[in-house]
C-alpha cells in the first residue's frame, strides 16, 4: 500500500512597522502563503506581546543592571491620578505602609503624616469620621520622640475649627486645656507670650477691671525730677516726657565774633521727651502767662536754633542725644534742669530765624527785659502740645471769639501728637 507524502504545516507570523505610522500590519502565514492580513495600532500591538511576559521578565526590563529605569512615581502615579477603583488605591496604599513599616522607617511615616495634615479638611469629615482619625492619632502620640509632627496636625487642626460657631464651652475647655499644660511645664515665657496676644484682642476697659485687684497695693511714682519741672508724662513705650518751666530773664550771647551781655529772654517752657536708651528730643515753648496753665497761650520762639514751621518749636540741638547717652539721663531726669541753660548759653547764628535781623534784636535787647509785646502767636496752647485736657474758662466774648476763628484745633502739632 502506497503512503501519501505527508508534509508538516507551517505557520508563522510576520509584523510589519511602519516608519513614523501609527498602525502596524500582522500578517498570518501558513506554508509561505499569506492567509490573513490586519492592520493594528502599535501600541495595541506592544501591550499584546507584553501579555507573552511573565512577572519576572517585566521586572527585568524595570531594573536592568541594578539599575532603575523607571521611578515608582512615573508608573504608579498617572495610574493613582486616574484611578476611580477606591479599594484599588486603599490596596496600593496598605502595601506602601507595609513596606515602611519598621522602626528605621519611621521618619517616612511621620512625614506622609505631615502630608495629610496640610491636605486634610476637618470641615468635610464626619463626626464620626474626626473622632475615629482623632482616635488613632491619640493612640500613637505617646509613641512620638519628635513632637513638631504631631504640633503641626493640632495647629492644622485649630486652624480648620470654626471657633466663631463652636461653643464657649468648648473654647474654654481648650484654652484651659493649654494653660495647664505650660503651668506643668512651668513655661513662663510661653505664658507670657500668649498673654501679649491675648491682651491685645481684649477691650482696655476689660483689662483695667482685671488688674485692678492686683494693682491696689501698687503705687506708681515719678522718679527724681528736675527743678521747676512742671509736667512728667510716661506713655506704654517707655517714653518720658519732661517740661521745665525757666522763668523770664537775661543771658550773655555769643553771636559770630560778639558777645552782647544780659540779653533779655521771654519765659519759656522746654519739653524734653526722653527714650529709653536716652535718645532725645527737645522742644522750647514761649508763654507770658504768669502762672502756667493748660490754657497758657504758646508763642513762637523769638530768637534762632529753634524749628518754627509746622509750629513744631523743636530745638536745633545736635549734641543733645550725646548728652542724653553720657549721663544716662533717662534713669536721671533730674540732670534735665541744667539743660535748658545749657542751650541758652551756647553760641548763637542765624539757624531757623524767621524775623528781619538777628544781630540787631540782640542789640535792642541787650541790657533789658524782653517785650512780650513783640511775640507772635502760634495759636494752640500748652494743652495742644502737652496733649492735655483744656480747662473750662469763662465764655470768651464775641470778639474774641472771632481773633480765634482761623486756629483750627484739629491741625496736628509737629513732634507732640
Amino acid at each position: 500500500m502506497q503512503h501519501a507524502l505527508r508534509t508538516s504545516r507551517q505557520e508563522e507570523t510576520l509584523i510589519r512597522l511602519p516608519r513614523g505610522g501609527l498602525l502596524a500590519t500582522v500578517e498570518d502565514h501558513v506554508n509561505g502563503l499569506l492567509v490573513k492580513s490586519e492592520r493594528i495600532r502599535t501600541d495595541e500591538l506592544i501591550f499584546s506581546l507584553m501579555t507573552m511576559l511573565d512577572d519576572a521578565d517585566i521586572r527585568r526590563f524595570l531594573v536592568r543592571d541594578g539599575q532603575k529605569q523607571f521611578s515608582l512615581l512615573e508608573i504608579f502615579g498617572p495610574l493613582i491620578e486616574s484611578s476611580s477603583n477606591t479599594n484599588e488605591v486603599n490596596q496600593v496604599f496598605k502595601l506602601f505602609l507595609q513596606r515602611f513599616g519598621d522602626e528605621s522607617d519611621r521618619d517616612i511615616i511621620l512625614r506622609l503624616f505631615y502630608t495629610f495634615t496640610d491636605n486634610i479638611d476637618v470641615s468635610s469629615l464626619s463626626e464620626q469620621g474626626l473622632n475615629q482619625l482623632l482616635s488613632q492619632v491619640m493612640k500613637r502620640v505617646e509613641g512620638l520622640e519628635d513632637s513638631k509632627y504631631f504640633d503641626h496636625f493640632l495647629t492644622t487642626l485649630l486652624g480648620k475649627i470654626d471657633i466663631s460657631n463652636s461653643s464657649d464651652d468648648i473654647i474654654t475647655k481648650v484654652y484651659r486645656s493649654l494653660l495647664e499644660g505650660m503651668n506643668r511645664k512651668g513655661n513662663e515665657k510661653l505664658l507670657r507670650s500668649m498673654f501679649s496676644i491675648l491682651i491685645n484682642k481684649l477691650d482696655q476697659n476689660w483689662i483695667f477691671e482685671y488688674l485692678r485687684p492686683f494693682m491696689a497695693s501698687h503705687r506708681l511714682s515719678s522718679p527724681l525730677l528736675p527743678r521747676n519741672c512742671i509736667l512728667y508724662q510716661e506713655n506704654g513705650a517707655g517714653c518720658r516726657t519732661v517740661a521745665i518751666e525757666v522763668e523770664k530773664q537775661r543771658f550773655n550771647v555769643q553771636f559770630g565774633n560778639d558777645l552782647y551781655k544780659n540779653v533779655g529772654y521771654p519765659k519759656l517752657v522746654f519739653v524734653f521727651k526722653v527714650f529709653p536708651g536716652s535718645q532725645m528730643s527737645a522742644n522750647v515753648l514761649t508763654v507770658t502767662d504768669k502762672v502756667i496753665g493748660a490754657n497758657t497761650e504758646v508763642f513762637y520762639y523769638p530768637y534762632s536754633n529753634v524749628q518754627h514751621a509746622g509750629r513744631s518749636m523743636q530745638a536745633c540741638w545736635p549734641e543733645l542725644n550725646k548728652l542724653g547717652t553720657e549721663q544716662d539721663i533717662y534713669n536721671n531726669l533730674n540732670l534735665l534742669s541744667t539743660l535748658p541753660f545749657l542751650f541758652l548759653n551756647s553760641p548763637s547764628n542765624n539757624d531757623l530765624y524767621k524775623y528781619e535781623n538777628l544781630r540787631d534784636r540782640f542789640i535792642k535787647f541787650s541790657g533789658k527785659d524782653f517785650d512780650d509785646g513783640i511775640l507772635e502767636s502760634t495759636g494752640a496752647t500748652l494743652a495742644d502740645y502737652l496733649n492735655l485736657p483744656r480747662a473750662e474758662t469763662a465764655q470768651p466774648e464775641e470778639d474774641e471769639l472771632e481773633e480765634d476763628a482761623d486756629f483750627d484745633e484739629s491741625e496736628e502739632i509737629n513732634e507732640f501728637e
